[in-house]
Parts: structure tokens; C-alpha cells; sequence
């Protein structure tokens, strides 16, 4: 039996790069494991969210897990601009890291655009569909004009009241 993450190419780009960043990891040197560990956290997290999205069922769900994965993986781009900076990383490992990381950036951003609910409005070939986008907007309208009515009427009643309580 196969799970839904297991047959998802970023899902595997997302197991590429955490082993690649456990490699890194382990080959940085004392003192400075609150790298290792923010990027091991931040690559995990990258393959977690994917996993777990794909076992939800509702759109909604899928793409907030999905973007979640995204902005672990903005995060674990950046730790490897950091170790380059700092001198703890190579250029040509940061860009392969990139590599990996950039393509399960792509592929999760596709994934959260793909699971996005579509709005109503968006079937305008369809003419029920557009005959109801037309009916919501005019009974929004209506609904804040009488919303406007109310409350100058309420102001002008308060403006009476304050009157009459003055004299």
C-alpha cells in the first residue's frame, strides 16, 4: 500500500534534501549546532507539511500545509546563504542544496496553487453560476446600503437626543 505523499515528485525532492542536509550537518563543526539544528528542523519540516497535506481532503487544508512547506523551504535556503556568509559552506554545495531545495519550493508552490479553492466567480462561461455571482453582488450592495441607512439614522438620532438632553 502506497500513501498519497509516496507518489508526489516534491515529496521525494523533499527526502533528496534532507539528506542532503543532514550531511551538511554533520560535518559542521563544534559549536555550532544551532545551525544544524534549525536547518535539520526547517528540512523536516519541509517533508512533514508535504506528507501531511497530501493526506488531508479538503483543498483548504492541503494548501496551508502545502505553503507551509514553502516557507520551510524559504527557510532552509536561507540557513544555506547563512553557512555560505558566515564561510561553513562551500558554493558549490550551496547551490546544489539550492537545487534541491528550489525544485521542492517550485513544485509546493504548484501544489498550494493547485489545491486553492476556486471562487465562485471564476466560472463566468457558465451562466447559473454567473446569474448567482450577479445575485450575491446586488444583495451585498443592498445589504450595505442599508447598513449606511442605519447607521446615519442612528447618528442623526443621537444628534437629536444629545440636543434635547442639553436643554
Amino acid at each position: 500500500m502506497t500513501f498519497d505523499h509516496e507518489r508526489l515528485d516534491v515529496y521525494r525532492l523533499a527526502l533528496d534534501f534532507l539528506v542532503f542536509a543532514n550531511e551538511l550537518t554533520s560535518k559542521l563543526p563544534r559549536g555550532r549546532a544551532h545551525f544544524a539544528d534549525q536547518l535539520g528542523r526547517a528540512a523536516l519540516s519541509v517533508l512533514l507539511n508535504i506528507a501531511e497535506g497530501a493526506g488531508k481532503t479538503s483543498p483548504a487544508d492541503k494548501r496551508r500545509f502545502y505553503l507551509t512547506a514553502r516557507g520551510s523551504a524559504t527557510e532552509s535556503a536561507a540557513m544555506l546563504d547563512a553557512l555560505a556568509r558566515i564561510g561553513l559552506l562551500d558554493e558549490a554545495r550551496q547551490v546544489r542544496g539550492k537545487e534541491i531545495c528550489c525544485g521542492s519550493y517550485r513544485s509546493g508552490s504548484w501544489l498550494a496553487i493547485w489545491s486553492r479553492p476556486v471562487a465562485p466567480c471564476a466560472h463566468r462561461s457558465h451562466s447559473k453560476m454567473e446569474t448567482r455571482c450577479k445575485k450575491a453582488r446586488k444583495l451585498r450592495a443592498s445589504f450595505s446600503k442599508r447598513i449606511a441607512i442605519r447607521r446615519n439614522l442612528l447618528m442623526r438620532w443621537n444628534r437629536c437626543s444629545t440636543r434635547q438632553r442639553s436643554r
